[in-house]
């Protein structure tokens, strides 16, 4: 993991200094002994198959970002294009959409945080058909206090 407090896909906030890492609707810890591990999603976007748009939708999340684990960009967009180019896009696995600007990210993604201040909207995608968490996230509180 390195200097990460929380490890990739994973999202990190502050609970009282301390970093809680939480693992996104659409994922789930890699290893259940391990709150501050990986997350895995419960569906990797491949290339390799016979890729088709119509198979993929998206969970939406609010005010979460992994900052670097961009590829590309959208500026003076809208909601809908940001999406419609990720579901088009076979490597795309979450889009960041804030202020008419679109973020295109691709597994595995660093360095996850959860602030209000951040005002994003994450669309991250699934496959249809793939049961979904019933919960916006799942969280692994390693301090009890």
């Amino acid at each position: 993991r390195g200097s990460r407090a929380c490890g990739l896909n994973s999202v990190c906030s502050l609970n009282a200094n301390r970093p809680t890492c939480e693992c996104p609707r659409g994922f789930s810890l890699f290893d259940s002994n391990d709150p501050h591990g990986d997350c895995k999603p419960d569906f990797s976007p491949s290339c390799d198959e016979v890729y088709s748009e119509d198979q993929f939708d998206f969970i939406e999340l609010r005010d979460i970002d992994w900052p670097g684990s961009d590829y590309a960009s959208m500026n003076r967009t809208n909601k809908e294009d940001c999406t419609t180019s990720c579901l088009k896009d076979c490597f795309c696995a979450v889009a960041i959409y804030r202020d008419n600007q679109c973020w295109k990210k691709r597994l595995p993604l660093g360095n996850g945080k959860t602030d209000i201040s951040l005002n994003v909207k994450a669309f991250v995608k699934y496959r249809k058909g793939n049961r979904l968490p019933l919960k916006g996230l799942c969280i692994w509180r390693p301090f009890n206090y």
